[in-house]
């Protein structure tokens, strides 16, 4: 992460928390280091009581796999998903992995909503909104 750590992190949760707002009052969302590690776990006042474990499912997923979680469904398939069985993975859609301006993983996002067709693009806005953080 670049510059102090105790104010970057605040500045970090302040940039993602305002971007989520944009698409959901109800929210969950993790972001782990680069050596999957969790840098920092926050939440709106009022979520779903699935959304915290998936969210940090999800990044550890997109980590795991250095991969967004829903190409990986694709790519995957029905039969591969059931292959992959883990109770630490989530496939859904809200895991994505940030990356470097040289395109090396840099971080993994997961973000969990009361409306899962919205969780890829609330995790890909969190991405961008922490970018310049990493």
């Amino acid at each position: 992460m670049k510059g102090g750590v105790g104010m970057t992190l605040s500045l970090l949760l302040a940039d993602a928390q305002k971007n989520l707002d944009g698409f959901s009052r109800h929210y969950c969302c993790a972001v782990l280091n680069s050596e999957g590690q969790l840098l920092l776990w926050f939440r709106s006042d009022e979520i779903t009581p699935c959304s915290a474990k998936l969210s940090t499912q999800k990044a550890h997923t997109a980590f795991s796999f250095q991969a967004d979680t829903d190409k990986l469904a694709e790519q995957l398939g029905p039969l591969g998903l059931a292959a992959v069985r883990s109770p630490d993975a989530c496939f859904l859609p809200g895991g994505a992995v940030g990356r470097t301006a040289e395109g090396k993983a840099a971080y993994y996002v997961g973000v969990s909503t009361e409306n899962p067709e919205i969780d890829r693009p609330a995790a890909h806005a969190v991405v961008q909104a922490v970018s310049s953080y990493f």
